[in-house]
């Protein structure tokens, strides 16, 4: 069956598949994924797909029983399908993102649509530019300057949805209006403006929104609470004297809430709030990671489980007895060793689409019908891979010179483990961001694509790094060039040290702020490294305070004074531009041309200082790409060139 619905898909869509000839072939790890979404319909009469169009992201619509194609949502130009919802068992809801490339992601416009399953009744139903051509054959509606986010899908009511409303004003702290939309018209009818600005919205079992939680210009978080809708809004705090972070997740019965927060301190847990005088009962709290996804019933409003990942992923079941939870249990069971996951669910709970993953296989969709305890394959994600000759991810941990525990993750060419691991060629490959982000277990392309040439690769979770925690990712900000690189030069000799790496066959590359990390750590270890590829750095710190798109906003402003702060001292001793004199690696530079992130004028500085001493480099240019890889061809020879100087100077 999944083999049919696959085939019919890539006929309709013109999808290529990848043969698996061979694995050292490139095209076989860095084709993008054939699908990446599926949503079943309120009453299980449809499933929407979420893939990829020419580069775009669309969706199709199929009949559940028959698999049959219904209708194709897209968009033209550089615009796709972003967040995709069932308004009710026969009408879709779908966000409209503008591209920006296939590695950045697309931007979301916070304008929204809805179609009926077989495409008729297509509306423009949210948004700014209310009536403008936005795509293929979406009808106007009036004009609403403001992004629109989804507060509740009210399941009992087949043609309405809440929706927040959040003006697109620049200045001043944006208070968002409370909507009932018409999923057919676009009509909106107001329920109320929020008193706190940037708020998280919850609605109750009733589809009545009754807490509202805010953070203010000022860092504080306002939170408040009513009985019913109309009361007036009572303050539960307001001067933010718990501190931290606080995330409403869903209503624990009339008087509770359930939320995330760390209560002023380090690591996020799970707590019961009593909302009438605001004591706050903890749940769950790890020890070392914050909560990296919550999972809530086919309605939306019961919170059952949460994820964890401090090295492999783990649930912790908040309502163990609640029937997602039995079915998520069930079905774990049924696929051990691998990650499981409920993606969506009948609003009965009899039928659910399962997602299914490792770090050996890239995620695979399931039907599970309930009620006959069947499980039926519907599609993969990137079918084209054979889990038996991948490899192995395997979480570390390393203590830091300073004493500090370091996790981290380790793939090993097919067919090794830790065990039989020793003396390999490394490849340190730090990741992006760096703030909010960090590497998880699980099937990873580019990874996968190194791996198959023999190599191990190491990625660390350096200081920096989000989910492990306040403390830990703020023991990063302006110490881009100190102790987050410093954790990455720590946990490459860690593995040297563990006899898996070869001291004289190691190199490190990155992208983004991997690329900084290329260069920097490069730099303050100039004999630990072979060679170096930095692809989309940043090298000139003071620059990113002139040139690319996060300054030109104030909350960009903000960040980069609060990560990289104003010591010019610092910026200049933590800029590769300024050291290339300390440089021994063999060096390749890779560079997007229209890079609004990390502008091209990045390189180019670090080019002429490198041209001064005539160091000898490598360059490759990518035109028409920005911060991302968005076109295949260029993917492909991105990757090719990458590999083929790994491969020279690790001497396979």
């Amino acid at each position: 069956m999944m083999v049919r619905i696959i085939l019919l898909l890539v006929s309709l869509l013109a999808v290529p598949l990848v043969p698996a000839e061979t694995q050292a072939d490139i095209s076989y790890f860095t084709q993008a994924s054939s699908y990446n979404g599926v949503k079943i319909s309120p009453k299980g009469t449809y499933l929407a797909i979420r893939m990829p169009k020419d580069g775009q992201q669309v969706v199709a619509i199929l009949e559940t029983k028959t698999m049959a194609v219904k209708h194709i949502v897209r968009f033209g130009n550089n615009k796709e399908v972003g967040q995709f919802h069932w308004g009710n068992d026969n009408r879709l809801l779908v966000s409209l993102s503008i591209f920006k490339g296939w590695l950045a992601g697309a931007l979301d416009t916070g304008e929204w649509y809805a179609v009926n399953a077989d495409g008729s009744k297509d509306k423009y139903i949210f948004g700014y530019r209310g009536g403008g051509s936005v795509g293929v054959r979406v009808k106007k509606q009036e004009s609403r300057r403001a992004w629109g986010s989804i507060i509740d899908l009210l399941p009992e009511d087949d043609d309405y949805v809440l929706m927040a409303s959040q003006p697109m004003s620049r200045t001043g702290e944006r208070l968002s209006e409370i909507l009932k939309v018409n999923i057919y018209n676009g009509q909106a009818r107001e329920l109320g403006r929020s008193p706190i600005p940037n708020a998280y919205f919850l609605a109750d079992k009733n589809g009545d929104v009754r807490f509202i939680a805010g953070e203010r210009l000022n860092g504080k978080w306002d939170v408040r609470y009513r009985d019913k809708r109309g009361d007036q809004w009572q303050t539960i705090d307001s001067e933010g004297e718990r501190g931290g972070t606080f995330k409403p997740l869903a209503f624990a019965g009339q008087h509770h809430v359930y939320a995330l927060s760390n209560l002023g301190g380090d690591i996020n847990g799970i707590y019961k709030m009593d909302v009438r005088d605001g004591s706050m009962k903890l749940l769950f709290k790890d020890n070392e990671v914050d909560p990296s996804d919550t999972f809530t019933s086919p309605d939306g409003r019961d919170l059952y489980a949460i994820l964890v990942e401090p090295d492999f992923p783990n649930y912790v079941f908040i309502d163990g007895e609640h029937p997602s939870a039995k079915v998520l249990k069930s079905l774990m069971a049924s696929f051990p060793g691998k990650q499981v996951q409920i993606a969506s669910e009948t609003l009965d709970g009899m039928k659910a689409v399962v997602a299914v993953r490792s770090d050996q296989q890239p995620v695979s969709f399931f039907l599970f019908d309930k009620g006959n305890n069947q499980l039926r394959p519907l599609v993969e994600s990137r079918s084209w891979v054979d889990e038996r000759t991948a490899s192995l991810v395997e979480p570390i941990k390393f203590t830091a010179r300073d004493g500090k525990v370091i996790q981290a993750y380790l793939t090993l060419p097919p067919g090794l483990e830790l065990s039989t691991a020793k003396k390999l060629p490394m490849v340190v490959n730090p990741h992006g961001g760096p703030h909010g982000i960090r590497d998880r277990w699980g099937y990873n392309y580019e990874t996968q694509l190194l791996a198959s040439h023999g190599y191990a690769v190491l990625q660390v979770n350096f200081r920096g790094s989000g989910g492990f925690g306040r403390a830990f990712e703020q023991a990063g900000y302006r110490q881009w060039g100190g102790v987050s690189q410093f954790d990455i030069i720590d946990g490459t000799q860690y593995v040297v040290g563990q006899g898996i790496a070869d001291p004289k066959r190691m190199c490190i590359y990155g992208a983004s702020f991997g690329g900084y990390s290329a260069l920097q750590s490069s730099i303050l270890e100039p004999d630990l490294f072979q060679c170096a590829v930095g692809s989309m750095g940043v090298y000139d710190l003071e620059m990113m305070f002139d040139n690319g798109d996060i300054q030109t906003r104030r909350t960009g402003i903000n960040y980069l004074n609060q990560v990289l702060g104003d010591d010019k001292a610092q910026l200049q001793q933590y800029s590769p531009v300024n050291n290339v004199d300390k440089l021994k690696v063999a060096l390749m530079l890779i560079h997007g041309e229209e890079d609004e992130r990390v502008p091209v004028e990045q390189v180019e500085a670090l080019r002429v200082k490198l041209d001064k001493i005539s160091y000898p480099y490598q360059y490759m240019e990518m035109d028409k790409e920005g911060h991302s890889l968005a076109d295949p061809e260029t993917r492909q020879a991105y990757y090719q060139k990458i590999v083929g100087f790994l491969d020279q100077h690790l001497q396979l």
